[in-house]
């Protein structure tokens, strides 16, 4: 299967306050087939302390706030992303790392 462009996107959530406003933009570009994700990790920092979850990882709630999007979860985003975001997340934030393909 061929792909592309992709572009990855990091977005921080400072204080671990994801209220969902994004969603309603990038439900809009899935729906109108202008992007579709590819992949999307979930990561925390609290204390120091990294957490990383994968969409299929997520408690139902959560997993039901994104399936909108239609994301896959494919493991495109490697560990080396995750790290690189997670040494540059500040403490008690989190952070949405997004694969998209624009079509």
């Amino acid at each position: 299967m061929r792909l592309g462009p992709i572009d990855f996107i990091a977005l921080e959530f400072p204080g671990n306050r994801f209220k969902g406003e994004i969603l309603p933009d990038l439900l809009e570009l899935v729906d109108k087939e202008i992007i579709r994700v590819i992949d999307l990790v979930i990561i925390t920092k609290v204390q120091g302390q990294v957490t990383v979850r994968e969409l299929n990882e997520l408690d139902p709630a959560h997993i039901e706030v994104f399936n909108p999007l239609k994301a896959e979860v494919n493991q495109m985003i490697t560990w080396a992303d995750i790290d690189t975001i997670a040494d540059q997340l500040a403490d008690n934030s989190t952070a949405g790392l997004l694969l998209i393909e624009n079509l």
